[in-house]
Protein backbone atom coordinates (compact mmCIF):
# COMPACT_ATOMS: atom_id res chain seq x y z
CA UNK A 1 0.00 0.00 0.00
CA UNK A 2 1.28 3.70 -0.46
CA UNK A 3 1.75 6.39 1.16
CA UNK A 4 -1.13 8.06 -0.32
CA UNK A 5 -3.52 5.22 -0.20
CA UNK A 6 -2.68 4.26 3.53
CA UNK A 7 -3.58 7.66 4.59
CA UNK A 8 -6.72 7.76 2.76
CA UNK A 9 -7.39 4.56 4.15
CA UNK A 10 -6.20 5.39 8.04
CA UNK A 11 -6.70 9.54 8.45
CA UNK A 12 -3.89 10.48 11.07
CA UNK A 13 -4.81 12.11 13.93
CA UNK A 14 -1.76 14.75 13.49
CA UNK A 15 -1.90 15.42 9.93
CA UNK A 16 -0.72 18.98 9.41
CA UNK A 17 -3.61 21.00 8.14
CA UNK A 18 -2.37 24.51 8.50
CA UNK A 19 -3.28 26.14 5.47
CA UNK A 20 -3.23 29.75 7.32
CA UNK A 21 0.25 30.43 8.45
CA UNK A 22 -0.67 33.94 9.57
CA UNK A 23 -3.51 32.76 11.09
CA UNK A 24 -2.65 29.97 13.31
CA UNK A 25 -0.01 32.39 14.52
CA UNK A 26 -2.61 34.68 15.99
CA UNK A 27 -5.05 32.00 17.34
CA UNK A 28 -2.85 30.27 19.12
CA UNK A 29 -1.89 32.35 21.82
CA UNK A 30 -5.58 33.01 22.01
CA UNK A 31 -6.87 29.70 22.28
CA UNK A 32 -4.42 29.36 24.93
CA UNK A 33 -5.20 32.02 26.97
CA UNK A 34 -9.17 31.34 26.64
CA UNK A 35 -8.03 27.52 27.84
CA UNK A 36 -6.14 29.13 30.62
CA UNK A 37 -8.85 31.29 32.10
CA UNK A 38 -12.02 28.83 31.28
CA UNK A 39 -9.47 26.28 33.41
CA UNK A 40 -10.04 23.62 30.54
CA UNK A 41 -7.58 21.09 30.70
CA UNK A 42 -6.66 17.44 29.05
CA UNK A 43 -7.77 14.72 31.08
CA UNK A 44 -5.69 11.95 28.88
CA UNK A 45 -2.07 11.83 27.19
CA UNK A 46 -3.79 9.41 24.26
CA UNK A 47 -3.51 10.23 20.92
CA UNK A 48 -6.56 9.19 20.04
CA UNK A 49 -8.27 11.24 22.54
CA UNK A 50 -10.57 14.18 20.91
CA UNK A 51 -11.44 16.27 23.71
CA UNK A 52 -10.53 18.52 26.55
CA UNK A 53 -13.32 19.28 29.59
CA UNK A 54 -13.42 22.04 31.83
CA UNK A 55 -15.61 21.80 35.02
CA UNK A 56 -18.63 23.95 34.65
CA UNK A 57 -22.35 24.42 36.75
CA UNK A 58 -25.45 23.10 35.15
CA UNK A 59 -27.22 26.05 33.81
CA UNK A 60 -31.42 24.28 34.04
CA UNK A 61 -32.50 21.64 35.44
CA UNK A 62 -32.19 18.29 33.41
CA UNK A 63 -34.01 14.94 33.35
CA UNK A 64 -32.30 12.10 31.74
CA UNK A 65 -33.79 8.82 30.11
CA UNK A 66 -32.01 6.74 33.07
CA UNK A 67 -33.53 8.92 35.56
CA UNK A 68 -30.79 11.30 36.41
CA UNK A 69 -31.66 14.24 37.43
CA UNK A 70 -29.18 17.37 36.62
CA UNK A 71 -30.24 20.49 38.94
CA UNK A 72 -29.03 24.14 38.75
CA UNK A 73 -25.85 24.63 40.12
CA UNK A 74 -24.78 21.05 39.78
CA UNK A 75 -21.61 20.22 38.51
CA UNK A 76 -20.85 19.32 35.22
CA UNK A 77 -17.85 18.12 32.89
CA UNK A 78 -18.20 20.15 29.41
CA UNK A 79 -16.35 18.72 26.95
CA UNK A 80 -14.36 20.57 24.31
CA UNK A 81 -12.51 19.69 21.51
CA UNK A 82 -9.24 18.98 21.40
CA UNK A 83 -8.74 20.45 17.99
CA UNK A 84 -5.05 19.15 17.40
CA UNK A 85 -6.01 15.80 18.11
CA UNK A 86 -9.08 15.57 16.00
CA UNK A 87 -9.12 13.56 12.76
CA UNK A 88 -7.97 15.76 9.80
CA UNK A 89 -10.65 15.07 6.66
CA UNK A 90 -9.29 13.65 3.63
CA UNK A 91 -8.65 15.65 0.90
CA UNK A 92 -11.57 14.41 -1.32
CA UNK A 93 -13.85 15.16 1.48
CA UNK A 94 -15.81 12.75 4.30
CA UNK A 95 -14.73 8.81 3.82
CA UNK A 96 -15.51 5.90 5.14
CA UNK A 97 -12.60 4.93 6.83
CA UNK A 98 -12.33 8.58 7.95
CA UNK A 99 -15.86 8.38 9.64
CA UNK A 100 -14.27 5.11 11.18
CA UNK A 101 -11.72 6.85 12.35
CA UNK A 102 -13.85 9.20 14.19
CA UNK A 103 -15.72 6.86 15.79
CA UNK A 104 -12.87 5.04 17.07
CA UNK A 105 -11.41 8.09 18.85
CA UNK A 106 -14.68 9.18 20.23
CA UNK A 107 -14.86 5.81 21.39
CA UNK A 108 -11.73 6.42 23.24
CA UNK A 109 -11.86 9.38 24.65
CA UNK A 110 -15.57 7.97 26.41
CA UNK A 111 -13.59 5.32 27.71
CA UNK A 112 -10.34 7.50 28.95
CA UNK A 113 -12.67 9.94 30.74
CA UNK A 114 -14.57 7.19 32.41
CA UNK A 115 -10.97 6.26 33.66
CA UNK A 116 -10.11 9.44 34.53
CA UNK A 117 -13.50 10.38 36.35
CA UNK A 118 -13.08 6.90 38.06
CA UNK A 119 -9.72 7.90 39.44
CA UNK A 120 -11.43 11.21 41.06
CA UNK A 121 -12.70 11.59 44.51
CA UNK A 122 -13.01 14.85 44.40
CA UNK A 123 -14.85 14.63 41.35
CA UNK A 124 -17.60 12.31 42.71
CA UNK A 125 -20.47 14.69 42.76
CA UNK A 126 -20.51 15.10 39.12
CA UNK A 127 -23.06 13.16 37.68
CA UNK A 128 -23.44 14.61 34.13
CA UNK A 129 -21.46 15.32 31.17
CA UNK A 130 -22.14 18.53 28.50
CA UNK A 131 -21.48 19.18 24.72
CA UNK A 132 -22.54 21.89 22.64
CA UNK A 133 -22.88 20.76 19.32
CA UNK A 134 -23.15 23.34 16.49
CA UNK A 135 -26.30 22.67 14.59
CA UNK A 136 -26.22 22.95 10.78
CA UNK A 137 -28.83 21.88 7.70
CA UNK A 138 -31.80 20.17 9.33
CA UNK A 139 -30.33 16.72 7.93
CA UNK A 140 -26.84 16.95 8.81
CA UNK A 141 -28.45 17.46 12.23
CA UNK A 142 -30.96 14.64 12.31
CA UNK A 143 -27.44 12.51 11.02
CA UNK A 144 -25.34 14.11 14.27
CA UNK A 145 -28.00 13.22 16.49
CA UNK A 146 -28.00 9.92 15.27
CA UNK A 147 -24.54 9.65 15.83
CA UNK A 148 -24.21 10.91 19.13
CA UNK A 149 -27.31 9.25 20.38
CA UNK A 150 -24.98 5.59 19.96
CA UNK A 151 -22.67 6.96 22.74
CA UNK A 152 -25.88 7.82 24.76
CA UNK A 153 -25.73 11.57 23.86
CA UNK A 154 -29.34 12.64 24.76
CA UNK A 155 -30.73 16.21 23.01
CA UNK A 156 -32.34 18.11 25.76
CA UNK A 157 -33.51 21.68 24.15
CA UNK A 158 -33.15 24.63 26.39
CA UNK A 159 -36.47 25.53 28.19
CA UNK A 160 -35.31 29.49 27.90
CA UNK A 161 -35.29 31.70 25.44
CA UNK A 162 -31.74 33.08 24.45
CA UNK A 163 -30.90 36.62 25.04
CA UNK A 164 -29.48 39.36 23.41
CA UNK A 165 -26.59 39.11 24.63
CA UNK A 166 -26.16 34.86 24.46
CA UNK A 167 -27.19 35.57 20.66
CA UNK A 168 -24.14 37.91 20.70
CA UNK A 169 -21.83 35.63 22.56
CA UNK A 170 -23.02 32.72 20.42
CA UNK A 171 -21.36 34.81 17.01
CA UNK A 172 -18.21 35.70 18.79
CA UNK A 173 -17.58 31.89 19.63
CA UNK A 174 -18.66 30.92 16.19
CA UNK A 175 -15.77 33.21 14.66
CA UNK A 176 -13.20 31.64 17.06
CA UNK A 177 -14.58 28.03 16.36
CA UNK A 178 -14.95 28.60 12.67
CA UNK A 179 -11.21 29.91 12.48
CA UNK A 180 -9.71 27.35 14.63
CA UNK A 181 -11.40 24.57 11.77
CA UNK A 182 -9.66 27.05 9.02
CA UNK A 183 -6.36 26.45 10.95
CA UNK A 184 -6.44 22.94 12.28
CA UNK A 185 -8.79 21.07 9.84
CA UNK A 186 -9.64 23.33 6.87
CA UNK A 187 -11.31 20.58 4.71
CA UNK A 188 -13.54 20.41 7.60
CA UNK A 189 -14.92 24.33 7.26
CA UNK A 190 -18.38 24.85 6.33
CA UNK A 191 -20.59 27.76 4.91
CA UNK A 192 -22.72 29.51 7.27
CA UNK A 193 -21.41 28.80 10.08
CA UNK A 194 -21.25 31.90 11.71
CA UNK A 195 -25.34 31.86 11.82
CA UNK A 196 -25.12 28.49 13.70
CA UNK A 197 -27.20 27.90 16.74
CA UNK A 198 -26.60 24.99 19.57
CA UNK A 199 -27.67 21.79 20.35
CA UNK A 200 -27.29 21.10 24.27
CA UNK A 201 -25.97 17.18 24.66
CA UNK A 202 -26.22 15.67 27.97
CA UNK A 203 -24.49 12.50 29.40
CA UNK A 204 -25.40 10.81 32.66
CA UNK A 205 -22.04 9.61 34.55
CA UNK A 206 -24.41 6.17 35.29
CA UNK A 207 -24.37 5.80 31.35
CA UNK A 208 -21.02 6.72 30.86
CA UNK A 209 -20.28 4.19 32.97
CA UNK A 210 -22.75 1.39 31.87
CA UNK A 211 -21.26 1.84 28.37
CA UNK A 212 -17.85 2.13 29.42
CA UNK A 213 -17.38 0.81 32.68
CA UNK A 214 -15.04 -1.91 32.23
CA UNK A 215 -12.17 1.25 30.68
CA UNK A 216 -12.86 2.11 34.24
CA UNK A 217 -10.87 -0.47 35.99
CA UNK A 218 -7.14 -0.19 36.85
CA UNK A 219 -4.95 -1.19 34.56
CA UNK A 220 -1.67 0.04 33.25
CA UNK A 221 -2.24 -0.70 29.55
CA UNK A 222 -5.89 0.43 28.54
CA UNK A 223 -5.32 3.71 29.60
CA UNK A 224 -3.13 6.72 29.28
CA UNK A 225 -5.38 8.88 31.70
CA UNK A 226 -2.73 7.88 34.35
CA UNK A 227 0.13 9.65 32.67
CA UNK A 228 -2.09 12.77 32.40
CA UNK A 229 -1.36 15.73 34.54
CA UNK A 230 -2.98 15.83 37.39
CA UNK A 231 -6.05 19.32 37.27
CA UNK A 232 -6.81 22.25 39.51
CA UNK A 233 -10.24 21.06 40.65
CA UNK A 234 -12.35 23.94 41.10
CA UNK A 235 -14.05 24.11 44.20
CA UNK A 236 -18.06 23.20 44.28
CA UNK A 237 -18.27 26.72 45.61
CA UNK A 238 -16.96 28.25 43.07
CA UNK A 239 -17.48 26.27 39.87
CA UNK A 240 -18.67 27.99 37.23
CA UNK A 241 -17.17 31.28 37.91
Amino acid sequence: MDERNRAEREPNAKQPGKSHPLLSMWLRPIDKYLRRRLAIFEYSQSDDCMFRIEIVENAEDVLLVDGTRLRVGDRLIELHFWNEHVPMMPRGGATLAWARHISRCFDASMRELAVFLAGQRDLDDIRGIHANMTGGAKRQTQQLLRIVQRYGFEWIPSSGRETLGQRAHRFGENILVSALIRTYNPRAAQEGALKRGRIPLYLSRHTLERYYGDAARPSASNSQSAKAQKPQIIPRSKAGS
